[in-house]
Order: structure tokens, then sequence, then C-alpha cells
């Protein structure tokens, strides 16, 4: 019998999580100004790990919304709601960069000053 393992990382993507509300925020805004407007402003939510009032707003302006936009609003709504407490960046990053400080990894080692020639005279 084989087994497969999947391997989840502690938080998703970045840059994948940008793509999908990219992609929610041109559903949402059929004006491209206005999409872009309102990713910039999400975008500015999600690192710092407000990802749960993005989609509390998302849901809110979904709900103004008819025909397939919505079925596919939601979609891209469940998939920060499935992956919502992976993506909690700064605390994260915040982990991840106090480990690395605690150990050696980021530690300069420093030699001693170079001995200065003795002088001839």
């Amino acid at each position: 019998m084989n087994h497969v393992v999947v391997f989840k990382p502690p938080f998703m993507d970045l840059f994948r999580a940008l793509e999908h509300l990219f992609e929610l925020t041109t559903l949402l805004h059929p004006d491209p100004l206005a999409a872009k407007a309102l990713w910039r402003e999400w975008r500015e939510q999600s690192p710092v790990d407000e990802v749960a009032e993005v989609i509390t707003q998302a849901r809110a302006r979904t709900a103004k919304l008819g025909g397939r936009t919505v079925e596919l609003a939601g979609e891209k709504i469940a998939y920060f709601e499935h992956n919502q407490g992976r993506m909690l960046y700064a605390n994260q990053f915040d982990q991840i960069w106090d480990r690395i400080n605690q150990s050696d990894y980021l530690r300069l080692r420093l030699a001693d000053p170079p001995q200065q020639a003795a002088q001839v005279g």
C-alpha cells in the first residue's frame, strides 16, 4: 500500500494569496481602476493579519452582485476562509525572525583586528 504525505506549509505563499485577492477584486468591480484601488486597500490589510475583515467586506460587496459573478466571488472568498489560519503573515514573520535571531544563523563573527606591523625605526 502506498502512502502519500501532503506537506502543508504553516503559512500561505503571500504572492499566491495576493493573486487570489486580485481576482476577487476584479470580480467585485468591473471598473479596472476601482478594482485596483480595492486590491491595494485589501492588500495592505492581508499582511497585517486582517484577513477576517477582508472576508467580511468581500461578502458584503458580493451580496450586491448577481449572476455567475456571485458564485465566482464566493469561490474566491471560500479560498480566504479556508486558508485564513495560514495567512497570519505579520505574526508568522515575527516568529520566524525571532527564531532566526535566536540562532547563530545571522550572528556576525568579528575577527580580531589585524595586528599593526611593528614600526621600524
